[in-house]
């Protein structure tokens, strides 16, 4: 057992050792690298809990590479805790880079439909994510297509010793907590109130989806100019404000 542990750490390894050595590394800072490190040699334990601390060491970075490190884990790692706390410090991460929603909707994708309340965590957990479209419109997709059932109020058929709300009420309770969840993520301020509650998640998203892609763009905007500010005033070949301000003078 704990040989095939240790191969599957190594396996996990090897790829986060491939995504470190890619293309993106060759621009990542030192200080950022000496961090990818330090991660990787704490990854290479078989406990979860080592492992989760290790995750932690990924938090606040913002190269790719980084980024693509979470997701490896979040995709890959052999124990649920592990995972989550990947996904959760991967939607933390500042909107530099929008390619970090698109992983979290993949990562979501990954847990079966018919887990709900799985779906349910990892929907919970991705609503950190600052870029919100790809993550509100995949939670839009799958709760418009849920069921709010009605409760059964006739009478039970002769041998029929289960009592059928008790899967209705759970099916119930499960929507309301998706709303609980896209509400906090949307302000939405959806209710389930009917079997017709569903379909008003996609009536919002299509009212809406053009505001949400704004607000995005805004807010990636606002990065961006941060990026360019950070780039030129690390760049020798970049006039500093304070030089084209004497070059006025």
């Amino acid at each position: 057992m704990e040989m095939r542990m240790k191969l599957a750490s190594v396996g996990v390894l090897t790829l986060l050792a491939f995504v470190a050595g890619s293309c993106f590394a060759a621009n990542v800072s030192s200080e950022e690298a000496a961090k990818q490190a330090e991660f990787r040699k704490a990854y290479a334990n078989i406990d979860k809990s080592e492992r989760s601390k290790a995750v932690s060491l990924l938090e606040g970075l913002l190269h790719p590479s980084s980024l693509q490190m979470l997701a490896t884990v979040a995709m890959s790692d052999r124990d649920d805790e592990v995972k989550k706390d990947a996904v959760g410090t991967l939607a933390k991460a500042p909107a530099h880079d929008p390619s970090v929603s698109k992983m979290l909707v993949t990562i979501f994708q990954a847990v079966k439909p018919s887990e709900i309340d799985e779906r349910l965590a990892y929907a919970r957990l991705m609503t950190g994510s600052q870029i919100k479209y790809p993550v509100v419109e995949v939670l839009a997709d799958w709760g418009s297509k849920q069921r709010y059932p009605e409760r059964f109020t006739g009478t039970r058929l002769p041998g029929q010793n289960v009592d059928p709300n008790i899967a209705i009420d759970k099916q119930r309770a499960q929507y309301k907590t998706f709303l609980d969840i896209f509400n906090g993520y949307t302000a939405a301020g959806l209710k389930a109130t009917d079997r017709n509650s569903p379909a008003e998640v996609r009536k919002w998203w299509e009212q809406n989806a053009a505001k949400v892609a704004a607000s995005d763009r805004e807010l990636l905007d606002k990065y961006r100019v941060e990026d360019e500010a950070r780039r030129d005033n690390n760049n020798s070949l970049v006039p500093k404000k304070t030089e084209k301000e004497d070059d006025t003078k």
